[in-house]
């Protein structure tokens, strides 16, 4: 005997307009407001705005950062539509408008750093390809509009990067060690209906201690048959944060030596660095290639990012050669490139 069997299965689904309209609005990156009457469902949405973390200020004359992508690369959005609420949708694409919010000092943007502050310049810029491809605002003339765009319907169509400057300048003069940030609040308004989205980011740098060297140039030693070379130059070594510092060097050429190389003939040379205006006071120290650093409690920092434009270097580099490993050398150029580190101490 044959049996057929037939089983009937009800489900019954609920749901709510929100996850019916975009499942990206039930998630923690995303605000979404909207309402309805009888004929239209009307929305704005800001999606995937992250934090934006500077990382450490490691002394470059401008410091940027920009919100991050999610996982699947999509950037952050701002959108506002109607649709039927019927089917079909035939979404239509409404203006919008933005501001910002956040704390400022003589009207500029800042980050907070106990009681500091360090002006930081925020500007919204379109994705390229997408509705607002070569929009770019610094965000202090907020608020401003977004024109809509009917060709580009989608939030993956409508999306922003916002990019964070900060200038070396304004670390200098207004800054210490320290962690600067501060909570800024975006917020996107459509009208008729009036629907309002905000999301706060925060926005951060790290500033430990940094050191940086410069003034450093080439330098052409000048030989007499029968003599030892010994030529010397200035240099600048400024302190952020930290007036103690220490050196290291490396050469091109040598490996535990410092080569003036010329093919296959090398000539040793000797690489110190000291204090300036104190040679023979015992504060001049050899390096060693590539042996780690060297310092000297007589050694201090500038508070001058290029000590006074250079008329002011606070340290020296002393070249020696000894007349021996000249001496019975093939005539020729010989040459090195040789680097100094400098690092906290």
């Amino acid at each position: 005997m044959l049996l057929n069997a037939f089983f009937i299965v009800a489900f019954t689904l609920f749901f709510s307009p929100v996850s019916l309209a975009d499942s990206d609005c039930n998630k923690s990156d995303a605000d979404c407001d909207n309402s309805s009457d009888s004929t239209y469902e009307y929305w704005i949405k800001i999606k995937r705005l992250y934090p934006i973390d500077m990382g450490q200020w490691g002394g470059e004359e401008i410091t940027s950062g920009a919100t991050e992508a999610a996982t699947d690369g999509r950037l952050f959005c701002l959108i506002a539509y109607r649709e039927n609420l019927g089917r079909p949708k035939n979404r239509v694409l409404n203006d919008l408008e933005v501001r910002f919010d956040g704390p400022k000092q003589n009207g500029q943007y800042v980050l907070e750093g106990g009681s500091n502050h360090l002006p930081v310049t925020l500007t919204l810029v379109g994705a390229d390809g997408d509705s607002q491809s070569g929009f770019s605002d610094n965000l202090l003339n907020a608020p401003f509009n977004v024109m809509a765009s009917q060709q580009h319907q989608q939030c993956r169509n409508n999306e922003y990067i916002l990019r964070a400057e900060i200038q070396r300048s304004d670390i200098l003069n207004n800054a210490f060690t320290n962690r600067y940030e501060s909570q800024f609040t975006l917020i996107a308004e459509r009208y008729s209906p009036q629907l309002t989205v905000e999301v706060e980011f925060t926005v951060s740098i790290e500033l430990e201690p940094v050191v940086r060297i410069s003034g450093l140039e080439d330098m052409t030693i000048h030989y007499t048959a029968g003599s030892n070379v010994d030529q010397e130059q200035t240099f600048c070594v400024y302190g952020f944060g930290t007036t103690n510092f220490k050196i290291g060097g490396e050469s091109t050429y040598g490996s535990g030596q410092f080569f003036l190389s010329n093919g296959n003939d090398n000539i040793e040379y000797g690489l110190a660095v000291g204090k300036v205006g104190s040679s023979g006071q015992g504060n001049t120290k050899a390096l060693a290639e590539g042996g780690g650093y060297e310092t000297h409690p007589s050694w201090q920092a500038s508070d001058s990012i290029d000590c006074d434009n250079g008329n002011s270097e606070n340290m020296r580099l002393n070249i020696t050669i000894q007349n021996s490993e000249i001496s019975g050398k093939p005539a020729g150029v010989y040459q090195d490139t040789a680097y100094l580190t400098v690092a906290p101490d």
